[in-house]
C-alpha cells in the first residue's frame, strides 16, 4: 500500500516498515500528494487539512484524533463546533438551495476513547464492501462543493474559512 507524510517523517517511517511482510510505499507529501489523492479509493485521515483535501478530491475517509488526555479535555472545553472535520463542520449547519440542513455527521470521526483500531478497521471494510456508504460519502462531497462553489468571486478558501469562523462564533 502507499501512505503520504510530512518530509521530516518518511525515513522514520520507511524504517518502521521495513522489517514486515508487506510493502509500503511513504510518499512525500508535498511532492506526491496531487497524484496519490487521484489515485486512491478510500483512506484514513489524521489531520482536518487532509481530512478536507480528500472530500475536495471525492476520496470516501474517515478521520481519526487521539491526543494526550489533557490537551484532549483543554480542547473540548475551548472548541466550540460539534465536529472535528471541516466538510463535518461545514455541512452541519449550512442549507442547501431547497432550504435543506445537513445536521448529522457526514464523515466518520474517531476521536479518543472512540479511536479504536477495531472501529476504524469495521468503517474501512464498511466503505469499502458497500457501495452506499461509499456513494453516501460521494453524494456529501458534491453537497460541500455546492456549499463552497465559486458564483460571486469568493474562493473556496475564503468561503470556507468564513464558514468555519461563523460556527466558532467569532
Amino acid at each position: 500500500f502507499k501512505t503520504l507524510t510530512l518530509p521530516h517523517l518518511k525515513d522514520k517511517l520507511n524504517k518502521a516498515f521495513e522489517d514486515h511482510d508487506f510493502k509500503c510505499e511513504i510518499l512525500d507529501i508535498h511532492s506526491a500528494k496531487g497524484d496519490f489523492l487521484q489515485s486512491i479509493d478510500v483512506a484514513i485521515a489524521v489531520s482536518g487539512t487532509m481530512g478536507f483535501e480528500l472530500s475536495l478530491a471525492n476520496v470516501p475517509h474517515c478521520i481519526i484524533y487521539k491526543m494526550n488526555p489533557l490537551t484532549w479535555y483543554l480542547v473540548k472545553n475551548v472548541i466550540r463546533v460539534n465536529h472535528a472535520h471541516l466538510t463535518n463542520i461545514i455541512l452541519d449547519k449550512c442549507s442547501d438551495e431547497k432550504g435543506k440542513t445537513y445536521t448529522s455527521v457526514r464523515i466518520p470521526e474517531f476521536i479518543q476513547s472512540g479511536c479504536t483500531s477495531d472501529d476504524i478497521a469495521q468503517c474501512m471494510n464498511y466503505l469499502i464492501g458497500c457501495d452506499s456508504a461509499f456513494n453516501d460519502q460521494l453524494h456529501v462531497f458534491d453537497q460541500l462543493k455546492k456549499i463552497l462553489k465559486n458564483d460571486d468571486g469568493v474562493t473556496a478558501a475564503k468561503r470556507m474559512a468564513k464558514i468555519v469562523i461563523k460556527r466558532l462564533g467569532k
